[in-house]
């Protein structure tokens, strides 16, 4: 390999890790901030079963928590190192963001990328 085709190839290595950093970064953004909105909706929710009683105060709860659960695969915030489990819906919004800037980009005369 010529010597600047690994200067290429080295570019187009260094773009995908900067992706994946930038998208695990604004994962973890994601991530911090549903813990923190889980955390108020779980004390006044579960607050207010324990308060309220009944046959079942925890119901309140255990729905705060499948609505962390549904967030966090949407969310798939390890993903990258789970390739099995396909992307997540954060990952293909990336991917359709990533493709409309590309073809704008392309519209307004830029090089095309040559990586994928």
């Amino acid at each position: 390999m010529s010597n600047e085709l690994q200067v290429v190839d080295e570019r187009m290595r260094r773009g995908r890790a900067l992706r994946e950093l930038l998208v695990f970064l604004g994962k973890l953004a994601l991530d911090g901030s549903k813990d923190f909105a889980l955390l108020v909706a779980s004390v006044v929710v579960g607050g207010y079963g324990i308060l309220r009683g009944g046959d079942a105060p925890e119901a309140g709860l255990r729905q705060v928590m499948r609505w962390g659960q549904k967030f966090d695969e949407a969310v798939g915030l390890y993903s990258a190192v789970e390739p099995d489990k396909g992307p997540s819906l954060v990952d293909r919004g990336v991917d359709r963001a990533e493709a409309s800037l590309r073809a704008g980009a392309a519209k307004a005369g830029a090089p095309p990328k040559t990586d994928d």
